[in-house]
């Protein structure tokens, strides 16, 4: 197996660094000694069969013309199960065989592990490579999509419309709530739901001032004097219909409810 090892699913083991640590929780791995990894390799590549005590003697100490004795080997074999034990896996992990050697418990599952976080270009798969792309094309696309020229140009051309809408509102008020008297800027064509009705120009035709007026839910008794305001010819395509409950002047015009009328939709202002 490789220096990189996963042990039943939640231990790192990294020969090369001599250090064990969890998957959840890798900022605070266990350190071993040079004997200790040495012992722990070992017995992690040895497909669960028993390691005899002379040979952990010549591989990692008499090779390399280090003193040992049985008490020191004991002793570094004792202290890789406690730290096994503490990152949580099995205490029988490492099983000492009286007068013969250690043998790693069939209980326990290794298999070789590769670091997500050290992955390198050339070593990523075609299908890998195949998903970064398409995620790096996804980007540019929707980065292409925010800066489509289409698409700013019609909202450029919704907020023209908005404030062309803004700017005949404030005409109006101008316009109309200027004067002293709504009425002296119209022509009275008559009465309809019980209210005064004027226009202007003073030519527009009754059959259109009749058809949206009688689509209002503003109304007039017979002791008031309400007044509807019906104008057309605008800076901008439409007309606005403006309904007062009596006769207003420029100080208390607030009273008066506005309705502008874009080809046929309503919206109240």
């Amino acid at each position: 197996m490789g220096d990189l090892l996963l042990i039943n699913n939640c231990v790192i083991y990294d020969k090369n660094k001599a250090i064990l640590y969890r998957l959840d929780e890798p900022d605070s791995p266990a350190s071993l000694t040079n004997p200790g990894n040495q012992c722990l390799s070992i017995l992690l590549n040895s497909n669960h069969n028993l390691i005899p005590k002379e040979f952990f003697f010549q591989e990692v100490w008499l090779s390399k013309d280090l003193p040992i004795t049985s008490n020191t080997f004991h002793q570094h074999i004792y202290m890789l199960r406690r730290i096994l034990s503490d990152l949580g896996l099995p205490k029988d992990m490492l099983t000492t065989i009286p007068r013969e050697g250690v043998q790693l418990s069939q209980s326990v599952y290794i298999q070789a592990y590769s670091d997500p976080n050290a992955l390198k270009p050339e070593d990523t798969s075609d299908s890998q490579y195949k998903t970064a792309t398409e995620a790096s094309d996804d980007i540019k696309m929707e980065r292409k999509r925010r800066h489509d020229p289409k698409k700013i140009k019609t909202i450029l051309m919704i907020s023209m419309a908005m404030l062309i809408t803004y700017s005949v509102t404030l005409w109006l008020s101008l316009s109309i709530y200027g004067s002293n008297n709504y009425s002296d800027n119209f022509t009275f064509r008559g009465i309809m739901k019980n209210c005064e009705i004027y226009s202007s120009p003073g030519n527009i035709s009754m059959k259109y001032i009749t058809n949206d007026v009688n689509k209002l839910t503003y109304s007039c008794d017979a002791r008031s004097k309400g007044k509807i305001y019906y104008i057309t010819k605008l800076p901008n395509p439409g007309k606005s219909i403006i309904f007062c409950p009596d006769e207003m002047k420029s100080t208390n015009a607030h009273n008066c409810k506005s309705l502008y009328v874009i080809e046929k939709n309503h919206d109240e202002l």
